[in-house]
């Protein structure tokens, strides 16, 4: 055989791989933990982000939205995300100022006692308190209730002394209650009642002050209760009144009429007061006070009687004791001499 018969085609060679040899345990750790590591980055990158964005934006965020609230006059939304904040940045001052916008928003519209009650809880708004009072008492005083108003000027001097406006409202308010203290004192009968009434309504004409004609109506309430002390007989009273009326109407008439009735009355048993009144009077020319003058320094003096009226001839009669002639008996005349005439009725 040939040799190609003994040796036949070569077979194909299976070349067999071996696994790759696995790599060292150092190298395997190392770069799991990079990959770890990368992940971790990726991972705080992310929070960090998110924690920024929930630290620092989404506070600025509401900050803005609670500054445009406030700019609408969304007054409670606007507080509410002002409270939300906390101390961010001013937050806790645009809480004030939110509640101060809304005060003058009520004041505007005519809501005082409301906005009267914001601004008691601000501090510093003592001009916005005083002019929430005084429009208060204005309309209380164009409701036509004076009495009202008065509480609100009594508030207003009591707690703002120093605002202009008060004298100005309390004037109105206290010509008002004088007119009416005065209506009601015309219409009264019962004399001490209607002297009380008298007397309120000129202390309410005085608190008006320089109002319309209130010095005037003082002086009629003073004349009134000059007339109603002589009525009662509360004589020395009714001298000083009708005295501080020295030239009304006829305060001075009423003076010296009251100044001789009280003269009269304590000729028996004189006083100080009754020398000075008859003093005043006889200077004045009254002959009847310079008759009891005469009779209090112990003159004697002679008198006319006329026994009838057809009988003209009379008899003249000197007497010394004036008690009971005076009290009777109307003085006629005084002559050069001193002594009285008197004409027996």
């Amino acid at each position: 055989p040939s040799r190609e018969e003994y040796y036949p085609p070569a077979q194909p060679t299976i070349i067999l791989q071996s696994p790759p040899e696995p790599e060292p345990e150092e190298a395997s750790a190392s770069h799991a933990g990079r990959i770890t590591a990368i992940v971790m980055a990726v991972l705080l990158f992310l929070g960090l982000g998110g924690y920024c964005a929930y630290r620092f934006l989404t506070p600025y965020l509401q900050y803005q939205k609670a500054l445009q609230a406030q700019a609408a006059g969304n007054y409670e939304q606007a507080v509410e995300l002002f409270e939300g904040l906390g101390d961010y940045k001013d937050s806790l001052d645009q809480i004030d100022e939110t509640m101060l916008q809304k005060a003058l928003h009520l004041m505007a519209e005519g809501n005082y006692q409301q906005a009267l009650d914001l601004f008691e809880t601000l501090e510093n708004t003592d001009n916005y308190k005083a002019d929430c009072l005084y429009a208060l008492g204005v309309l209380a005083y164009n409701d036509k209730d004076p009495d009202k108003a008065m509480t609100y000027v009594a508030k207003l001097e009591e707690r703002f002394p120093d605002y202009e406006k008060t004298a100005e409202l309390r004037s109105y308010c206290a010509y008002s209650l004088g007119n009416r203290t005065a209506a009601q004192a015309d219409e009264e009968t019962d004399i001490p009642m209607q002297m009380s009434l008298w007397q309120e309504a000129m202390d309410w004409f005085t608190k008006a002050g320089a109002y319309s004609d209130s010095a005037e109506r003082v002086t009629s309430c003073r004349y009134h209760i000059a007339l109603l002390q002589r009525e009662q007989g509360q004589l020395l009273e009714a001298i000083d009144s009708f005295a501080a009326l020295a030239g009304y109407q006829d305060a001075d008439a009423y003076r010296r009429d009251c100044m001789l009735s009280y003269a009269k009355q304590h000729i028996e048993n004189t006083d100080e007061r009754t020398v000075q009144f008859l003093t005043e009077l006889a200077d004045f020319g009254s002959q009847e006070a310079q008759s009891l003058l005469d009779r209090l320094n112990g003159k004697g003096f002679s008198f006319h009687i006329t026994l009838g009226p057809t009988d003209n001839s009379g008899r003249v009669q000197q007497v010394t004791d004036l008690s009971e002639i005076y009290i009777q008996y109307q003085v006629e005349q005084s002559d050069e001499n001193g002594a009285v005439l008197v004409l027996v009725l």
